[in-house]
């Protein structure tokens, strides 16, 4: 499964995503992805967060 617009991200991953985006890592254009997010990426991004 791969999530190509913003509201598409489940909400546990939401405050996550929301930070990517302010920090420009994640971009973001009329609500949609410029690279669609694949849920073993967002389940990274999560274990990345909890390492820092």
């Amino acid at each position: 499964m791969r999530f190509k617009k913003l509201q598409d991200v489940p909400n546990e991953y939401r405050a996550l995503i929301d930070l990517l985006i302010e920090k420009g890592i994640i971009v973001v254009t009329n609500d949609e992805f410029e690279y669609p997010l694949s849920l073993d990426q967002l389940y990274l991004i999560r274990i990345i967060q909890r390492m820092i």
